[in-house]
């Protein structure tokens, strides 16, 4: 679910025994990197709940090992909320079922609506938390700050979305600095977490009526990915969609977009081709 858990399964395999782990004092994370792993395995056999439950675990383990604010807590924050999003989801066709066959709603605290509201009331709380305890600007910030707006957009709630959004770039500008490097306890600050940020904020700005400036943004981005990652970098097909999908919406760049689409297809086919050639 998070893309720090590659690095914590690396830093902490030692020291885990078996699914559940053993606790080795010299790898404090290894109990909450062996249950994060087996959550992920009962998420993929759609086990929802369990893995929850497990989720759970490794993030209470974590903050009283490593701390609010840890790279690690946070990860294990953002598994959570995506959990409780992914539950959302699929509690839409459980309701619908539910009301079809017994003519009313099923349990309101497992409501679409009420799951969501528990992603953004957790995800709330830790930005709250980690806050007073890193500042105001401290790129773990950026990590919860990403998975909130989502979690706003899953609302429909495009203004706190786009304020959220707008508060994640922020963030990311104040350490951009050290784009790639790691910062203070192992937060990494990469290249591709902000060009997305700038993308995702140049189409909320969009769909807020912002169009110019939202066009404005996905250029940026396009720019960045060049100067950061280079021109064929996987990343770069996603900018180019992203703004050929605006500059297409924006009725006098319909040719423009055009050959935006046409880059960006071409890209992917490149890399999928790269891809195929080196299995």
């Amino acid at each position: 679910l998070s893309h720090t858990h590659n690095t914590t399964a690396t830093a902490a395999t030692t020291g885990t025994t078996g699914t559940t782990g053993t606790h080795n004092e010299r790898h404090p994370t290894a109990v909450a990197t062996a249950v994060t792993v087996e959550a992920m395995q009962r998420l993929a056999v759609g086990d929802t709940m369990a893995a929850q439950r497990l989720f759970e675990t490794a993030l209470a383990f974590n903050e009283t090992h490593l701390g609010v604010g840890h790279v690690l807590t946070v990860a294990s924050v953002v598994d959570l909320a995506r959990v409780l999003q992914h539950r959302s989801s699929t509690a839409h066709a459980h309701h619908a079922h539910h009301h079809r066959h017994h003519g009313r709603d099923g349990d309101q605290n497992d409501s679409p609506k009420a799951v969501l509201e528990q992603a953004a009331l957790l995800l709330r709380l830790e930005l709250a938390r980690a806050e007073r305890v890193l500042g105001p600007d401290h790129p773990n910030l950026a990590l919860l700050l990403a998975e909130l707006a989502s979690v706003y957009r899953q609302q429909h709630d495009r203004i706190k979305a786009l304020a959220t959004l707008r508060r994640e770039l922020t963030v990311r500008v104040h350490t951009q600095g050290s784009v790639g490097s790691t910062h203070d306890d192992g937060a990494v600050l990469g290249a591709c977490d902000f060009v997305t940020c700038m993308y995702t904020l140049g189409c909320a700005e969009f769909r807020c009526g912002q169009v110019q400036k939202g066009i404005a943004l996905c250029c940026q981005a396009v720019r960045l990915c060049q100067q950061q990652l280079g021109d064929t970098h996987a990343k770069m097909a996603s900018c180019l969609c992203r703004l050929a999908n605006l500059v297409r919406c924006a009725r006098p760049h319909k040719e423009r977009a055009a050959v935006l689409f046409s880059k960006a297809v071409a890209l992917a086919r490149s890399q999928y081709q790269h891809q195929h050639q080196h299995q």
